[in-house]
Parts: C-alpha cells; structure tokens; sequence
C-alpha cells in the first residue's frame, strides 16, 4: 500500500480465498471512495510477501513476493519478478535487467534511494526455503539515448567490493531466459487480446 497524490495505491495481499486478486485498488482520501484501476501493459500475477516502493514521482517497482504455482490451486511459488507502474498512464512493464538478478525471495526489505543520480532501487534479506544471504542488491536505472535500461549489482556485507558480473555466458543466460518469459507473457497478452475480441 502506498501513498499517492491524496490516493492510496493498494495491490496484493492474501484473503481467505488464497491468491486470487490480482487487481490494483485505488482509494481517493477526499471522496472515500475505493475503486479498481484500468491497468495496461503486463499484469503481475496475484502476490503476498512483495516489495512495493516509488522509483520515482509517479512510478512504483514491485519486486518478488510468493505468486500462486501452476501446479496446484493451494501452493505457491517464490519468484524475482520486476514490474514497473506508471501511475500516469496505469500501464505496467517488466524492465530488462541486466547482469545477474537478486535470487527469488519473499518478506524482503526494499527502499529508493533519493539520495543517488540515478535512480537506485535496493533489496535487502528475504526468504525463499531458507534466508536469504544479507547481501544489498541494487538496481539502477541508466539512461541510453532515448532508452533506458536497469543495471543489477551486488554489495557484499562483508567486504568493501561490489560485484558486478561481467561474465559473458551468465549474462547470455540470464538474458536467454527473460526474452523466453517475456515471449510467454506476449502470447499470453496475445491470448487474452483474441478472447476479448471473440466476445
């Protein structure tokens, strides 16, 4: 839940249904009035346990969280998915990051750093079958001609050095694999576009 503009932005959570709301929820402080936004681009499937902060005047990132398994109706799986929210446009999209990603974590801390240039986006601890290291994780957006792109890098607890992997074949890999999620949530998109259009 977050504060936005005499609004409170509300998403995820769990009822005594389980995981099954995915919708964004907007409550106006000056009418108290709830309702449901209109919510474009790629949808985040329903989520407890997530992180949820402003990058930026108008723009949230979620990160993480527990989301319901394909496997079975009751249990859940751990993820390190990123979504970012305009709350200009209502349209959510899952930035490329580059190098190596945090691991898949819930009940995590996070925080935007106001203090960097540029934006800095920082995960801390979590969950996932056991507890997650203590390493910092940050990830910041940089600015290349007219795209942008996010950079992950991790900040040991223990020493001064900050690892940025370079290795080629993990970033290869680690790439290979977000263009083979996206290419499912597009056919997905894809899908769901079809069924509207059939009604």
């Amino acid at each position: 839940m977050l504060y936005y503009k005499n609004k409170i932005i509300l998403y995820g959570g769990q009822s005594e249904k389980g995981l099954e709301d995915e919708n964004f929820y907007e409550f106006s402080i000056e009418t108290r009035i709830w309702k449901i936004l209109e919510i474009t681009g790629m949808y985040p499937l329903p989520r407890v346990y997530f992180s949820m902060n402003f990058i930026s005047d108008d723009e949230i990132f979620i990160f993480g969280g527990k989301v319901k398994s394909d496997k079975s109706e009751t249990d859940s799986i751990v993820t390190n998915e990123y979504f970012i929210l305009d709350l200009t446009t209502n349209n959510i999209s899952a930035p490329f990051i580059a190098n190596l990603a945090p691991s898949s974590r819930f009940g995590h801390s996070s925080s935007y750093n106001i203090n960097k240039d540029p934006i800095q986006h920082i995960i801390i601890g979590g969950l996932d079958q056991a507890y997650c290291s203590f390493d910092i994780y940050t990830i910041t957006q940089l600015t290349m001609g007219f795209d942008k792109k996010w950079v992950n890098e991790q900040k040991k607890m223990h020493s001064n050095q900050s690892v940025n992997y370079e290795n080629k074949d993990d970033i290869y890999e680690t790439a290979k694999k977000t263009i083979i999620n996206y290419k499912k949530q597009i056919e997905l998109l894809g899908s769901q576009i079809i069924d509207v259009n059939r009604r």
